[in-house]
């Protein structure tokens, strides 16, 4: 929740599209802690758009 937060207070409003980014750019770079990571602050800050992560996931 912590780095959410903080993720948050960076980007403001456009924090979970960020945090979405983060993550497909985690997994493009095979980085599956990296894209673990980002789904769980994008979950916080916006669950449909960690949602529409789910089945890359698999990593």
């Amino acid at each position: 929740m912590r780095e959410a937060l903080a993720h948050f207070a960076i980007h403001g409003m456009r924090a979970a599209s960020e945090a979405r980014r983060a993550a497909l750019d985690a997994r493009a770079s095979g980085d599956p802690a990296g894209f673990r990571h980002w789904v769980s602050i994008c979950r916080v800050l916006d669950d449909r758009l960690a949602n529409d992560l789910a089945p890359q996931e698999a990593c």
